[in-house]
Parts: C-alpha cells; sequence; structure tokens
C-alpha cells in the first residue's frame, strides 16, 4: 500500500512539474504572438514609407528619352550643359 502511495505522489509531482512547464510555455507564446503582432504592424509601416520614399523620389528624376547611354558617358551635369 506505501508503494502505491509513493508511486501515485511522484506521478502527482510529475504531474505538476508539467503543469507549470506547459503554463510556462502558453505564457511566453502569448508575449511571442503579441511581439510578432507589433513587428508585422510595424513591418507594414516601413514598407509603406519605403515605397513613398522610393515613389517621391521618382518624381524628381527627369527623364530623358532619344539619348544612348553611350552618349551620356560618365559624367551627367557635363552632358546635360552641353546638350542643352
Amino acid at each position: 500500500m506505501n508503494e502505491i502511495k509513493r508511486q501515485m505522489e511522484k506521478l502527482d509531482e510529475r504531474v505538476t512539474a508539467a503543469e507549470h512547464r506547459v503554463s510556462a510555455a502558453e505564457d511566453r507564446n502569448i508575449w511571442l504572438e503579441r511581439a510578432m503582432a507589433y513587428l508585422l504592424r510595424r513591418e507594414a509601416t516601413l514598407v509603406a514609407k519605403c515605397d513613398y520614399l522610393e515613389n517621391s523620389q521618382r518624381r524628381n528624376n527627369i527623364r530623358t528619352y532619344g539619348i544612348k547611354d553611350s552618349m551620356r558617358e560618365n559624367n551627367m551635369p557635363a552632358f546635360v550643359i552641353d546638350f542643352l
């Protein structure tokens, strides 16, 4: 009878330890889900900002048609002055 009681106590300790580990894992999972949600929102904000900046940069560019790249060589400001 004492043997069965000791085995039950050991099983009870193991179950209690397992419950604590599961509880800790669930708490960590909740924290990780919140962190992931924050990071996804932040990533979306940064993507939108990057797209905006890229589009703004494109609006400030001057496009030249009919001029080959070899004609411009390496010095764009000098080429534009000569061209105009």
